[in-house]
């Protein structure tokens, strides 16, 4: 069955990938600020909206098995990481299940260290800068849930015709962008914090935006 958001989202090539809350009252409104984001770019008929959930196994099934069925052309996966001040476009997904571990359990035993996200950064960048919000590009993804979910799909598709870690091949059709846009946690209250909110989604927005005129 399928959720609130992907059946108010509009078909496109774009797929918004956005992580259900783990807890916090800042993660608590990643979902609005995923509901804002994607009202915006189906009233564009720019994107669809996955929601998939906080287990790492689950929330990496429910991607591929959407991958597998729609072919999307890019895949933008949004979360929100407590010490970033501005949005962040990842360059990269890296191969850590948690990067402050001694020793450094990778995703993928088999894989590389990191993974080059394919989403066009600079012109993501330049789109939501362009309008008056702060963002940056990032070298050091950390190991986020979102990060695991990238560097898996980045994965994924490299194996093309393989059989991969999944136990399955990735569907020869399946050649899409991927890459990760992380957001801050919205501290403020009351009427500062629907500004804040509202400026995050826009942000996400004009992130997809960029990534439609590239595929």
């Amino acid at each position: 069955m399928r959720t609130k958001l992907e059946a108010d989202a509009m078909p496109s090539g774009v797929l918004i990938i956005g992580l259900q809350a783990g807890g916090g009252s800042g993660h608590s409104r990643s979902g609005e600020i995923l509901r804002l984001a994607s009202r915006a770019a189906a009233e564009q008929g720019r994107a669809r909206v996955l929601e998939v959930p906080p287990e790492p196994d689950r929330s990496l099934l429910k991607a591929l098995e959407y991958l597998d069925l729609h072919l999307p052309k890019a895949v933008l996966v949004v979360g929100i990481l407590r010490d970033r001040k501005e949005v962040t476009v990842e360059r990269t997904a890296v191969n850590a299940e948690d990067t402050m571990a001694v020793p450094i359990e990778p995703i993928d035993a088999a894989g590389p260290l990191s993974l080059a996200c394919t989403l066009p950064s600079e012109e993501i960048i330049a789109r939501i800068t362009g309008a008056g919000i702060a963002a940056v590009l990032s070298e050091a993804p950390g190991s986020s849930r979102c990060n695991r979910l990238a560097y898996a799909l980045l994965r994924y598709l490299s194996l093309r015709g393989e059989e991969t870690w999944f136990h399955r091949q990735p569907p020869a059709g399946l050649c899409a962008k991927i890459g990760t846009l992380h957001v801050p946690i919205v501290e403020t209250a009351g009427e500062g914090e629907t500004v804040a909110v509202q400026g995050v989604a826009r942000a996400v927005a004009l992130a997809v935006e960029a990534v439609a005129a590239s595929v």
